[in-house]
């Protein structure tokens, strides 16, 4: 088996794990920011005194913090679905591009995964630290904090995850896909992409 036909497996296998990882943060940003909304109108659980106000605060026995913590990791979570869902570039054929090129866009991916991990972590942290799970005495506004760096984490992750501007798709590639698709030997993904109508 040719080198390129390993990559061309291996981008393959990324693009259709993107693909259902995609799916995935699909149903955990769902499922999350419908707990945040049942939960904010009192459909879900117990009322709840929000720690840290006094009691004389207009938002104590208020669950408005309780259903922004899900709330917010619901927004990173959708992040994260939109940036694995963005996958097209793996179904481009890095034939001909320049090693700088394919530098950039190893390195880019790289780290947009490196901020899906550290997105998820803050994400996981702000439910943990909002209801004090780890029982220190903390606050749904020291949740906030987490939440918050999740959301930026996610819009990094997302931003990160546009690499397909460092493949470009070569004239080569065109024809190589045109004849494949002439000759009934081409499958989507396998080198290339349709050329523009």
């Amino acid at each position: 088996m040719t080198t390129e036909r390993r990559q061309e497996q291996a981008q393959g296998g990324a693009y259709q794990a993107e693909h259902w990882l995609a799916w995935v943060m699909v149903a955990v940003a769902a499922t999350l920011a419908a707990i945040g909304v049942l939960r904010g109108f009192g459909m879900l659980g117990g009322g709840g005194l929000i720690e840290g106000l006094d009691q004389n605060s207009p938002l104590a026995g208020s669950l408005f913090w309780e259903a922004m913590l899900w709330l917010t990791t619901a927004v990173s979570a959708g992040f994260l679905a939109a940036a694995l869902h963005d996958s097209d570039h793996h179904r481009i054929s890095t034939a001909g591009v320049p090693a700088g090129e394919r530098g950039l866009f190893g390195t880019e991916h790289l780290l947009a995964y490196l901020m899906a991990a550290l997105t998820i972590v803050a994400g996981v942290l702000t439910l943990l630290v909002g209801f004090d799970m780890l029982d220190r005495g903390n606050t749904q506004f020291e949740g906030m904090i987490w939440g918050l760096a999740s959301v930026v984490g996610g819009v990094l992750t997302h931003t990160l995850h546009q690499t397909g501007h460092h493949v470009m798709v070569t004239s080569e590639d065109y024809a190589f896909t045109e004849e494949g698709r002439r000759t009934g030997d081409y499958a989507p993904g396998m080198r290339g992409r349709p050329a523009p109508r």
